[in-house]
C-alpha cells in the first residue's frame, strides 16, 4: 500500500508539472553548472535527477552541462578558466537559464553573471540556507533548493542503535564541509547525555586511517563529505569509504545517500537525486513563465533515516528502537516474501483456468445461437439476391470515379471491357483499346517482349501471379508508367477463361523513385557524382583495367569557408554551382568531376590523359582565375590541388583519396592557388602539422604567445613613424615556431580571432606605454603602430564592432593604429570586405595593402579600396640597388601610389644601398634590419630613446 501510494504521488506530480510544459514556446536552452567533478557521485545524482526532469517535463529544451571541478582544483584559476570557456561559448547566443548545484557554482554564477549572462535567472541546489542567503543577498533572479542537512537525526539514529560517548567526524576542507561542522557541532551539544566531538580534517588519509583504527568502543565516526585528503590526495568515493568502514572497529554513520552500499551503517541521509528532482521542479516553473520573484527558496527535507541491516549486523547493533520511519535496507527477505512469485503464479494459474472454463461455457451457447442464426441465413439469402443487382449497379458507379482502371478479358473470345478512366488515363476511346492488338502496340518497345513473357508466364501456370510494370503511350505521344495486376479464373480441367485485373498510374510515383535513385549517387546541389558514385568508378577502373594508370585530382575551394560565413549560404550555393560548371568545362566532355561535401572536389582523369597531364593542371587551376559574380557581387576564388596517379601513390580508392587531400593540404601550405604532386614524405609533414595543431591548443593558454615590434622609419632621414606589431610563438617542444607555419594553422583552426583581438589590445597598451614614456623622455616621438589583420578577422561580422570596443576600452586614439590587410582578402568576397575597410576608416582606423605586388596585384584594389598605406613586399626590395628590373618597378609602384594619394613603407631593407634607392625614389617609409630587427617591448622604448636616423649621406646611425 505504501508502494501504491508513492506510485499515485509521482503520477499526481508529474501530471501537475507537465501541463504548464505543454504551454511552453519555443526551445529555451539551459545552462547547468556543477560544483564538482563529472564521476563525483552527489554531483552525479543532482545532474542527472535535473537532466531527467527537464528530458519529462521539457523535451523541447535543450540542457548544455558545465563541470567546475571545484573538489579536485579549488582555486581562483579554476574559476578563471571557466569564466574564459564559457564566454567563448555563449558569445552570440545565451542561455535563458543557468541552473547550480552546490556552493562553488553559485558563487561563480553570482560573480560573473552581470558580464557572461546579465539579466538570466539563476536555479540553485545544495546550498545550505545560511550560505544561500549570506551569496545571494539582495540579488534579483535567484531562487533554488535550500540543502536541509538532518545532523540531528543522524546523531539520534545512531544513538537509537547503540550507546556512545563521543563522536568523530571525518571530512575534507570545502566550504561546505566546513559550515555543516558548525551545524554538527549546535546538533552534539543539544544530545543527553553530552557527548565529546573531535574532527579529522585537513591531515593525510594514512594519519587519518591511523586515528580510526585506534579508537575505542562507545565512539562512532561521521563520515562527511570527502573527495580528498589534506595532500590532495584523490580517490573514488567508494574507495574513501570502503576503507574509513573496513579499518575502523567502531561504527560509522554517514549523511549522504551514495555512501550507503559501502560499509557505513546508515544515517539521516542526503539525496542528491531529490534535490535534483526539486530543483528541476522549479526551473520548469520559470521555463512556464513564473516571475523568479514568485517562487521562494524551497526548504523541502532532501534527508531520509536510511539503515544498512548487513552493516548494523557487523557491529551488532540492535534496530528494535530505530525512529519511525527508517528505511532499513539489505534485511533478509521472510519465507513469504521469498517465495512471493510462486505464489502469485499458482494464484494466477487457477484464475486463468476458470477464465477458460467460463469461455468454454460460453462457446458451447454461442455455437446453437449460430446454428439457429444460420437457418435464418438461408431465407435471407434469398431475399438478397435483389439487392446484389442492385449492388452490381452502384459498383458500376464507383469503379467509374474510382483512380484505377478495372478490366477483364475473355480468353475464349478475346473480348476486353474496361470501368473506369481508362479514356482520362490514355486520352483514347475506351473502344479502340479493347482490340489487345492495339493495347500492345502502345506499350513502349522495350517493354513489350517483357509485358508477353510475364503473361505466358501466369496463364501457363509457370508463374503464380501477374503483375508487371511498364510504359505506354497516351494519345498525345507521351508516355506514363502503368503496373498491372490481374487473376484468372480456370474451368474444371484448369484451363483460364477469364482474366480480371487491374491498370494503376504509377508515373508519380517512378519519376520519385527516379530522384532518389539519382540523389543516391549525385550531389544535390550541383548534380556532380557523389563520394558514393565517385568510389564505386574508381574502385571499377581498378578492378577491370589494374595494369592502367588512373590520375586523382583534389580540388579545394581558398577562403571558401570566409564568403559563405559573410555573405551567406544562399551565396555559398550558387558559387558552389558555378565552381562545378567551371571544373565540368575544364576536365572536358567524359571526364567524371565528383563533389565530396564542402568546397572539396575530385577529379578522374584516365590513362589516356596522362601525356597531356600538365596541361589539364593548368586548366583546372585556371578555371577559378576569373571572379565569380553571384547576384551582382564579384567574388575572387582560387583554389588548392593535391594530385595522385595509381599505382605509385595508392593501390585502392581509398589510399588514393587519403593521399590526394594530403597533397591537397600541402599546396595549401605552400601558399594556396597552387597544385601539388604527392609525395611519400608527405605522411610525415601531416604528422607534424597534427602536432602543430594539437600544441597550438594549449599555446595561449600557457602564454606561449608574444608581440614584437619592428620600427618604422622615414625614408629621407630616419624619423621615426612607429611599429609594426608581429606575433611570435615559442613552444616548450618546437621551440621558436615561424610564423609562416603556426599564422595558417591559427586561421584554419579559428584560434586567430581571439589571438588577433589579444594582439590588437597589447599593442594598444604598448601605445600607452609609449605616451607614458614619452611624456618623461621629450626624445621619444607621437608614434603609429601597425598590426596584421588576417582574412578570417576581417570576414567576421563583429570584427568592426570588436575592433572599436577594443580602442574604446584601452582609451587608444585609433588614428594611432594602422590595419594591415594581406591581398589573399579580396581574392574572397571582394564587395564585403571593401564595405568593413571603410567602417573602419570612418571609425578613424588607418588601413595599409600588405605585401603588394606578390599576390593577384590589381590596381583595382589601389582604386576602389579605402587604403591609406602601400606596403611593398621585400621581394622587390631585396633585388635593389643592383637589378635593374626591381629599381623600374619600386619606381613604378611607388608613383602610381603617389599619385594616388597613398603613403608607402618598403619592407625588408637590410643594406644603405637600398636605403637609398627608396628614398630617392619617393618612399615614404622603412621597415627592416637596417633599422632594427623584431624586439620586445622594453628594447623598443629603449631603440626610441637612443635611434638617431640617417646620415647626410643617408647611412643608418648605429644605436649607441
Amino acid at each position: 500500500m505504501r508502494a501504491f501510494r508513492s506510485i499515485l504521488k509521482s503520477g499526481l506530480v508529474a501530471l501537475i508539472l507537465l501541463m504548464p510544459m505543454l504551454a511552453l514556446a519555443g526551445p529555451p536552452r539551459i545552462l547547468l553548472i556543477n560544483s564538482y567533478h563529472k564521476g563525483y557521485r552527489w554531483t552525479d545524482e543532482q545532474s542527472d535527477a535535473i537532466e531527467d526532469g527537464i528530458r519529462t517535463y521539457a523535451p523541447e529544451a535543450s540542457l548544455d552541462v558545465f563541470y567546475l571541478d571545484w573538489k579536485r582544483h579549488p582555486e581562483p584559476q579554476t574559476y578563471d578558466n571557466a569564466y574564459a570557456t564559457l564566454r567563448d561559448r555563449y558569445r552570440t547566443e545565451k542561455p535563458d537559464l543557468i541552473a547550480v548545484t552546490d556552493d562553488a557554482a553559485l558563487i561563480f554564477a553570482l560573480d560573473h553573471r552581470e558580464v557572461l549572462f546579465p539579466g538570466i535567472p539563476v536555479i540553485y541546489g545544495g546550498v545550505l540556507k545560511e550560505d544561500a542567503q549570506r551569496l545571494i543577498g539582495t540579488t534579483p533572479l535567484v531562487t533554488g533548493i535550500n540543502q536541509s542537512m538532518d545532523p540531528a537525526g543522524t546523531l539520534m539514529l545512531a544513538r537509537s542503535l547503540g550507546p556512545y560517548q563521543k563522536v568523530v567526524f571525518v571530512r575534507d576542507e570545502t566550504e561546505s564541509s566546513a559550515a555543516f561542522e558548525r551545524e554538527l557541532r549546535e546538533a552534539a551539544a543539544d544530545l543527553y547525555p553530552p557527548v565529546a566531538m573531535e574532527s579529522l580534517s585537513g591531515q593525510p588519509f594514512g594519519q587519518v586511517l591511523a586515528r580510526l583504527r585506534s579508537l575505542q568502543p562507545g565512539t562512532v565516526v561521521l563520515l562527511g563529505s570527502y573527495a580528498s585528503d589534506g595532500q590532495g590526495m584523490i580517490l573514488p568515493l567508494s574507495s574513501f569509504v570502503h576503507r574509513f568502514t573496513t579499518e575502523t572497529p567502531v561504527p560509522v554513520y554517514g549523511f549522504y545517500r551514495y555512501q550507503l552500499g559501502h560499509g557505513i551503517v546508515g544515517g539521516s541521509l542526503l539525496s542528491g537525486t531529490v534535490s535534483g528532482t526539486l530543483q528541476a521542479r522549479i526551473i520548469t516553473d520559470v521555463l512556464q513563465g513564473v516571475p523568479v520573484s514568485q517562487i521562494p527558496a524551497g526548504n523541502q527535507k532532501t534527508a531520509e533515516l536510511t539503515v544498512d541491516f548487513t552493516a548494523s549486523e557487523r557491529h551488532g547493533l540492535r534496530l528494535s528502537d530505530v525512529p519511525d520511519g527508517t528505511k532499513v535496507i539489505n534485511r533478509p527477505a521472510s519465507v513469504l516474501e521469498e517465495y512471493a512469485v510462486a505464489v502469485i503464479s499458482t494464484v494466477l494459474i487457477i484464475v486463468a483456468l476458470l477464465m477458460l472454463t467460463v469461455f468454454l461455457l460460453l462457446n458451447i451457447r454461442q455455437r446453437r445461437v449460430a446454428e439457429q442464426a444460420l437457418l435464418r441465413k438461408v431465407q435471407d439469402l434469398r431475399e438478397s439476391r435483389t439487392e446484389l443487382a442492385r449492388s452490381e449497379e452502384r459498383y458500376r458507379l464507383a469503379s467509374g470515379a474510382a483512380r484505377d482502371v478495372i478490366w477483364e478479358w475473355d480468353l475464349r473470345t478475346g473480348l476486353r471491357h474496361f470501368s473506369g478512366r481508362v479514356q482520362e488515363l490514355m486520352g483514347e476511346d475506351a473502344e479502340y483499346l479493347k482490340s489487345l492488338p492495339n493495347w500492345i502496340a502502345r506499350i513502349h518497345p522495350q517493354d513489350q517482349a517483357r509485358v508477353r513473357r510475364l503473361l505466358d508466364d501466369y496463364l501457363s501456370g509457370r508463374a503464380s501471379s501477374y503483375r508487371v510494370e511498364y510504359r505506354i503511350r497516351r494519345t498525345d505521344g507521351d508516355y506514363i508508367w502503368l503496373q498491372s495486376n490481374a487473376n484468372c479464373l480456370s474451368d474444371e480441367a484448369g484451363v483460364p477463361y477469364l482474366l480480371v485485373g487491374t491498370y494503376t498510374d504509377i508515373t508519380e510515383e517512378k519519376r520519385r523513385q527516379e530522384h532518389i535513385d539519382f540523389l543516391a549517387y549525385h550531389d544535390a546541389l550541383t548534380g556532380l557524382a557523389n563520394r558514393e558514385s565517385l568510389r564505386l568508378h574508381v574502385t571499377d577502373r581498378i578492378s577491370q583495367a589494374p595494369e592502367e594508370r588512373l590520375c586523382l585530382i583534389f580540388i579545394d575551394m581558398d577562403n571558401f569557408k570566409y564568403i559563405n560565413d559573410s555573405a551567406g549560404h544562399t551565396i555559398g550555393d550558387r558559387l558552389l554551382v558555378q565552381a562545378a560548371v567551371r571544373l565540368q568545362r575544364a576536365a572536358g566532355t567524359g571526364r567524371v568531376v565528383a563533389r565530396l561535401g564542402g568546397d572539396e572536389f575530385v577529379i578522374v582523369l584516365p590513362q589516356e590523359d596522362m601525356s597531356a597531364l600538365d596541361v589539364r593542371r593548368t586548366r583546372l587551376i585556371n578555371a577559378f582565375r576569373a571572379p565569380f559574380d553571384v547576384d551582382g557581387q564579384t567574388f575572387y576564388m582560387g583554389c588548392s590541388a593535391g594530385l595522385v596517379v595509381y599505382p605509385e601513390d595508392g593501390s585502392s580508392f581509398e589510399d588514393l583519396l587519403q593521399n590526394a587531400d594530403i597533397a591537397m593540404y600541402q599546396a595549401k601550405a605552400a601558399g594556396k592557388g597552387g597544385m601539388v604532386k604527392y609525395a611519400p614524405s608527405m605522411s610525415e609533414q601531416t604528422t607534424a602539422r597534427v602536432r602543430l595543431y594539437n600544441r597550438l591548443r594549449s599555446a595561449e593558454s600557457n602564454g606561449a604567445f608574444a608581440v614584437y615590434y619592428q620600427p618604422q622609419v622615414r625614408a629621407s632621414d630616419g624619423r621615426i613613424r612607429g611599429a609594426e606589431a608581429l606575433l611570435r610563438w615559442r613552444d616548450a617542444e618546437l621551440g621558436m615556431v615561424p610564423p609562416d607555419r603556426f599564422i595558417p594553422a591559427c586561421e584554419e583552426t579559428g584560434q586567430i580571432i581571439p589571438i588577433g583581438e589579444w594582439v590588437l589590445r597589447k599593442t594598444c597598451r604598448m601605445i600607452r606605454d609609449i605616451d607614458a614614456a614619452r611624456g618623461a623622455d621629450a626624445g621619444i616621438p607621437d608614434m603609429v603602430f601597425s598590426v596584421n589583420v588576417s582574412v578570417v578577422q576581417l570576414m567576421q561580422s563583429d570584427f568592426v564592432a570588436t575592433a572599436a570596443r577594443i580602442v574604446e576600452q584601452e582609451q587608444v586614439d585609433p588614428r594611432r593604429l594602422e590595419l594591415e590587410i594581406t591581398e589573399s582578402v579580396m581574392m574572397g568576397a571582394f564587395d564585403e570586405a571593401n564595405r568593413r575597410l571603410r567602417q573602419l576608416r570612418e571609425i578613424g582606423f588607418n588601413t595599409s595593402l600588405d605585401d603588394f605586388g606578390v599576390g593577384y596585384s590589381s590596381l583595382t584594389y589601389l582604386r576602389q579600396f579605402p587604403f591609406s598605406t602601400l606596403k611593398l613586399d621585400k621581394s622587390f626590395v631585396r633585388g635593389l640597388p643592383d637589378e635593374p628590373t626591381d629599381c623600374a618597378m619600386v619606381r613604378s609602384i611607388i608613383r602610381i601610389a603617389e599619385d594616388l594619394g597613398l603613403e608607402t613603407v618598403g619592407e625588408g631593407v637590410e643594406t644603405d644601398g637600398q636605403q637609398a634607392v627608396l628614398a630617392e625614389s619617393g618612399c615614404t617609409w622603412l621597415q627592416g634590419y637596417l633599422i632594427g630587427k623584431p624586439m620586445p617591448e622594453m628594447d623598443l622604448l629603449e631603440f626610441c630613446t637612443r635611434w638617431r636616423g640617417f646620415t647626410p649621406q643617408g647611412q643608418a646611425v648605429p644605436v649607441s
